[in-house]
């Protein structure tokens, strides 16, 4: 039996292999050639970058669309899925969004995908996740989000409801901060709305007022803790107008809470001082005095008209 020439051996199987990597080089160049290009952005802001981290400061959620910006081809870009790695303190709307996208200019109606990463944790901390989209023949596309929550406090009051700013000390009839003219001992209440508008618990720990005729309360218990983001409380100030008080009757209301410390902002009311004496000191009801005064000015007006015509027609007479 000849023996095997080993060398011959050895040269057919470079040449083989030679031309499996040949043959794999051109697939690959091909498949390279066809792959598409997928982007990712925040829906109405910036392209997100691979292995990049976007933080918010405001609000509980973010939106994205994924697009395929490949100019050079009609080829589909399939998004297999998007994945979210903590799903304590994230949900992510659809539940695993997926989809086979066409360039911007080809034919066909798919042509973004979009989805929405919601913080679904109350806790005022900072919690981030990283976000995985699966890409068929390609690598995974990764970046991480970031959330810091925190509560804000938003006042309102009057009707309809009108926006009451924190330090305000300009009283406004529109949104509820002017109690009007009131006349001694006389009672009147205004109801204030106070909302969460942040990302987390809402805490309003206490109620003051720097004038104990501006009484303020609450139907809710204070303390009130974790009070929902979008969710309010309300509370009522109520004016007990004192005796002979006059002039403008003002005070801070201040609310303490976790948003901002302490939101404050002033009410007011007018008073006139009654039981002082007129001129003279004929009466000693002032308010009196005025409408009496307003009557008799009125009188001797009319009487002054009469005499006016009555002098006219005399005239009219001699002529």
């Amino acid at each position: 039996m000849e023996a095997p020439n080993f060398l011959s051996i050895i040269k057919s199987t470079f040449y083989y292999l030679k031309y499996q990597v040949i043959i794999l080089l051109l697939f690959l160049i091909n498949v390279t050639a066809q792959a598409q290009i997928m982007q990712l952005e925040v829906l109405g802001g910036a392209v997100v970058s691979e292995g990049s981290t976007i933080t918010i400061n405001a609000g509980s959620a973010l939106d994205f669309r994924i697009t395929n910006i490949e100019a050079g081809n009609c080829k589909n870009l399939r998004i297999k899925d998007v994945d979210i790695s903590n799903t304590t303190d994230f949900d992510i709307n659809p539940n695993n969004p997926k989809k086979t996208l066409k360039p911007a200019g080809c034919p066909g109606n798919k042509k973004f995908l979009d989805f929405e990463i919601v913080n679904i944790s109350p806790a005022c901390a900072t919690a981030s996740t990283l976000v995985t989209v699966e890409i068929k023949n390609q690598s995974d596309f990764t970046f991480t989000l970031e959330v810091t929550s925190s509560p804000e406090i938003f006042v309102l009051g009057g009707n309809p409801w009108a926006d009451i700013y924190h330090n305000s000390t300009i009283t406004s009839d529109a949104n509820g901060t002017y109690f009007g003219e009131v006349d001694e001992g006389q009672v009147i209440t205004r109801t204030y709305l106070l909302a969460n508008t942040g990302s987390c618990y809402l805490d309003i720990t206490a109620l003051s007022s720097s004038n104990p005729d501006f009484a303020v309360t609450s139907p809710y218990a204070i303390p009130y803790n974790n009070l929902l983001p979008t969710d309010y409380i309300v509370i009522d100030v109520t004016f007990t107008a004192p005796v002979a008080g006059t002039g403008t009757q003002t005070a801070t209301i201040s609310i303490d809470n976790t948003g901002n410390t302490t939101f404050n902002f002033d009410v007011s009311a007018e008073m006139f001082n009654e039981n002082i004496p007129g001129p003279g000191g004929i009466t000693a009801d002032f308010r009196l005095w005025l409408k009496t005064s307003r009557g008799v000015t009125k009188i001797k007006f009319l009487f002054g008209e009469i005499l006016e015509q009555i002098q006219k027609m005399l005239n009219n007479q001699q002529l």
